[in-house]
């Protein structure tokens, strides 16, 4: 019997010491983290000030003499990140100031085709209202099927293209891709808008001045060859007659001199040499000059 007593008392100690234990730890484990919330609490502070850019007071001083080397060194790192951070908007600021003044559109773009810059030229030619673009679609700012399938067959082949197109707005437009390529993986691509209606229209008026040209040029020559044919067959049998072929040929003769010297004039315009000077001209005797040498063919037709 005396022996289960002593078992017994031993049980209930060994109970009590665990129950004191258990308080000790669980007391230990709430102040443990009081202290470390404590602790820690300036530095969460100092990580707010770094990240939010300096929203907490800057020149506050550490709360622990500890942790003034740690503070020290987050304010440096704030205000490296600071200068990075300058120095960027500084870079982008001159990046968009010069596209924003290029003649040329410029597009962005990147891997998923999504708009990273966009300058007001290109809006222009691809008839699309200013704003901010950024993160948005290529389709959101133009549904041409040319320019688009010429950004897909490039992001396929990882080559240039180029996608000659007309606006709505009925300008012609020459778009050249360049994907951009980063450690072997397609990031995004380039493209290039260059409004190519003047050129079209100047090539258009070559063709047309070439073609007016060569008729003009056509008649006073088959004039030429048919009064000297005349000539030679032996139908001008007077003297007389000999001297009005001749006189027409002269004329005509004349006409072409003076046709070649206008092309040379032309060209001196459109090279604005300083040697094409402007000069007074009849209009009648010219109205009257071509009356007299169209007025046979006109009477025939």
């Amino acid at each position: 019997f005396g022996k289960a007593l002593i078992f017994v008392g031993l049980a209930e100690g060994v109970a009590l010491y665990g129950l004191i234990v258990a308080l000790l730890l669980a007391g230990g484990l709430l102040v443990s983290k009081w202290l470390t919330r404590r602790l820690i609490a300036p530095l969460n502070g100092a990580a707010a000030a770094l990240l939010e850019g300096g929203a907490a007071d800057e020149n506050a001083a550490p709360p622990y003499e500890e942790l003034e080397p740690f503070f020290q060194r987050i304010g440096e790192q704030r205000d490296e990140i600071r200068a990075h951070l300058r120095l960027l908007r500084k870079e982008r600021d001159s990046f968009d100031q010069i596209i924003g003044q290029m003649k040329e559109g410029l597009v962005l773009i990147d891997a998923e085709k999504n708009i990273l810059s966009v300058n007001p030229a290109a809006l222009l030619m691809l008839g699309s209202r200013e704003g901010d673009w950024r993160g948005q679609s290529l389709l959101s700012v133009s549904r041409n099927p040319v320019l688009n399938q010429a950004v897909e067959d490039a992001f396929h082949s990882l080559l240039d293209r180029d996608a000659p197109f007309r606006t709505r707005g009925g300008c012609e437009v020459s778009a050249a891709v360049h994907p951009a390529i980063q450690d072997g993986k397609l990031s995004g691509a380039v493209i290039l808008l260059v409004d190519v209606t003047a050129q079209k229209r100047a090539e258009q008026v070559r063709r047309e001045f070439s073609a007016n040209v060569s008729h003009e040029l056509k008649t006073p020559l088959t004039s030429i060859n048919g009064f000297a044919e005349m000539i030679e067959n032996g139908m001008a049998s007077s003297e007389a007659d000999v001297r009005k072929f001749a006189g027409f040929i002269h004329r005509e003769a004349g006409r072409l001199i003076g046709l070649i010297g206008d092309i040379m004039r032309l060209s001196q315009i459109e090279e604005l040499s300083p040697g094409a000077a402007a000069e007074t001209l009849d209009l009648a005797a010219v109205v009257r000059e071509a009356a007299s040498r169209l007025g046979p063919m006109a009477r025939e037709k």
